[in-house]
């Protein structure tokens, strides 16, 4: 069964009735050896497709989830779509050519990375993994449209139809159909290391930030060199983090373990939360950043951008003081 990090009971309460048949036959069908999410944030740009797939056998893959029905269609071309709504007639983006744009500039983003492309020979400069990208019509199903005419705006090497979907398709189909959706087909095994890069690129958040020194001054600034050693946190931790849900929570686990890094999770949370309405008191309890985050004690709240920023100076501090301490174990890690 597939790995869900945001949890599989949190994937299916946010899912809409589409995406929810998609989640199903992603849950029964793919192997363990495949980590997915949902409507995550990744990138740079924080682009969100519906989910993101990651095989160390077959490559990172995104797909768009759609599930309109065939009355609601109208006129289409492969770069916009026409649908009736309840209010009236509107256009869209094609959702393959979505897909497309957020799967390049992952491409070009994770390019930058040497240990993540080819140094020499034809393929230089290459990404060393497939990529992909694609489409499911949830409610859709191939007897709905003439063939020729639909795989003319919905290539059938690019769309998954709700025949695609259904609990009668067996495991090993319903993968070589998400495997004709990949750009290109090469025997490569992505290693531990070199998945946790791409998670890396893909997941700013979960990233450990790696400094040599502590400056709990220093306003952070992004670097343009990209470190050898990419910490991130792992699946577990990940998957922690990621459903913490609400309410009280209590951490446990060894030194080093990884506490401090899914409440600083929890804080950037709060951070991209923070509204002018409802304020948000974060404690501090590590004595050094408690020392310097004392001279800010007393500024004046403006508002939202200022709360935010407060909170974000938190996070930032804390994070160093992470790197710092060497809180990520390298190796084999357990958590709780």
């Amino acid at each position: 069964m597939a790995i869900f990090p945001q949890g599989m009971t949190n994937v299916e309460r946010r899912c809409n009735t589409g995406e929810r048949k998609v989640f199903h036959a992603l849950k029964r069908c793919l192997g363990d050896d495949y980590i997915d999410w949902h409507n995550v944030p990744i990138g740079q740009k924080g682009r969100q497709p519906d989910f993101v797939i990651l095989s160390p056998r077959r490559g990172l893959l995104l797909l768009e989830v759609k599930d309109w029905k065939p009355s609601t269609l109208g006129r289409a071309n492969t770069h916009q779509i026409e649908l009736q709504t309840e209010r009236g007639l509107i256009r869209v983006d094609h959702p393959i050519q979505q897909a497309r744009a957020y799967a390049l500039e992952l491409v070009d983003q994770m390019k930058v990375d040497p240990l993540l492309v080819v140094q020499e020979g034809t393929y230089k400069g290459k990404l060393i993994f497939p990529f992909g990208w694609g489409v499911a019509l949830s409610n859709i199903e191939r007897r709905h449209f003439p063939q020729d005419q639909f795989d003319a705006i919905f290539p059938s090497n690019r769309t998954l139809l709700r025949d695609d979907l259904g609990e009668d398709v067996q495991p090993d189909v319903f993968q070589e159909r998400l495997a004709e959706m990949f750009t290109v087909h090469f025997p490569y095994t992505l290693s531990l290391p070199q998945r946790d890069r791409i998670r890396w690129h893909l997941f700013p958040e979960i990233r450990v930030a790696q400094q040599a020194s502590l400056d709990l001054e220093a306003e952070s600034s992004p670097s343009v060199v990209l470190p050898d050693l990419m910490q991130v946190m792992d699946l577990q931790q990940e998957h922690i983090a990621r459903t913490l849900g609400e309410g009280h929570r209590v951490i446990h686990g060894v030194a080093g373990s990884g506490k401090t890094m899914i409440l600083i999770f929890r804080a950037e949370q709060l951070a991209a939360a923070a509204r002018a309405d409802k304020p948000i008191l974060v404690f501090v309890l590590q004595p050094s950043t408690l020392r310097a985050d004392r001279g800010h004690a007393a500024e004046p709240r403006r508002g939202r951008a200022d709360r935010s920023t407060d909170l974000s100076r938190v996070v930032r501090r804390s994070r160093s003081y992470v790197s710092t301490r060497s809180a990520v174990v390298q190796g084999s890690r357990e958590l709780l």
